[in-house]
């Protein structure tokens, strides 16, 4: 969670999402024919956001356990479903895993015993006990000091043994 922002930018605060933030810098008309970019499966409130500004897909490279069944929101609601984005993800292959991975490292150091990390590690324990790893060994700090693809180089064979 970022501790200070740009005006208009939402930040310190639990819906301080980059989602969010993007959605919210765009002026208020649809967006059909625009595709939104994320890291991990969007979160009941993002995927309200992208509903309320008929963003047209999301593609997103992790799964998030934690709202699984969400896709069955448009059959719930006739306005939702009229606005419901094409969803393209998760990638089933180390960037998948990466985008699940990253965001719930950030979790596990942050709240241990979360409602995040423990679905997680119900349902995909091979990535929890990865957060884990990282989270308690300090690597994920020396990670973050280097660059992006020293990171990915690094973590590659561990990501590869989380690979559904």
């Amino acid at each position: 969670m970022e501790s200070s922002g740009a005006l208009g930018v939402l930040f310190n605060t639990t819906i301080a999402h980059a989602e969010i933030n993007a959605i919210a810098a765009l002026p208020p008309k649809g967006y059909p024919d625009h595709t939104i970019w994320v890291t991990l499966e969007p979160c009941l409130q993002c995927v309200g956001a992208i509903v309320v500004a008929r963003i047209g897909a999301v593609h997103f490279a992790g799964s998030d356990p934690l709202w699984v069944g969400i896709e069955r929101l448009p059959d719930m609601n006739p306005f939702v479903a009229s606005r419901w984005p094409e969803r393209v993800g998760p990638r089933n292959d180390q960037f998948g895993v990466l985008g699940q991975l990253l965001p719930l490292v950030f979790y596990r150091r942050r709240y241990p015993e979360g409602a995040s990390i423990t679905i997680h590690r119900r349902l995909a324990p091979v990535v929890a006990a990865l957060a884990d790893d990282l989270a308690a060994s300090g690597e994920y700090e020396q990670l973050l000091e280097g660059q992006l693809a020293e990171a990915v180089e690094t973590l590659w064979s561990r990501l590869s043994r989380c690979v559904p």
